[in-house]
């Protein structure tokens, strides 16, 4: 089913004010810091391994300097029994909680994101 991709353009920011931004965010919505780089973060939400709610969520972001801003690439998932992903959905209906949360937990860092720019 994949990932749940979209990307922001921050006009007007420096790459760091937008990695301490998604920093906090992610200190904010409880998101364990797995992998970090100056251009990249991953975290994850929730129990590896888990099931429904605890089903872990995947967030990797990265930040690309670009004409008057930084691109951010954002990336969610759910793992599924550690062997597939499935994307993050608005509107799942029969086990989607996890996919809704996810959800939920990324467009709040895409509103974030929209509102930086100057």
């Amino acid at each position: 089913m994949g990932r749940t991709v979209e990307e922001v353009f921050v006009s007007g920011r420096s790459s760091q004010e937008v990695r301490d931004e998604v920093l906090r965010w992610m200190k904010e919505e409880e998101i364990t810091i797995v992998e970090e780089r100056e251009d990249f973060v991953k975290g994850r939400m929730g129990i590896p391994g888990g099931l429904g709610l605890t089903a872990p969520k995947y967030f990797e972001i990265s930040f690309k300097p670009a004409q008057g801003g930084i691109t951010v690439h954002t990336e969610g998932w759910i793992g599924v029994y550690g062997v597939s992903e499935q994307s993050f959905s608005a509107k799942a209906i029969i086990g989607g909680i996890p996919r809704r949360k996810g959800w939920k937990v990324m467009e709040n860092l895409w509103n974030r994101l929209k509102s930086m720019s100057k």
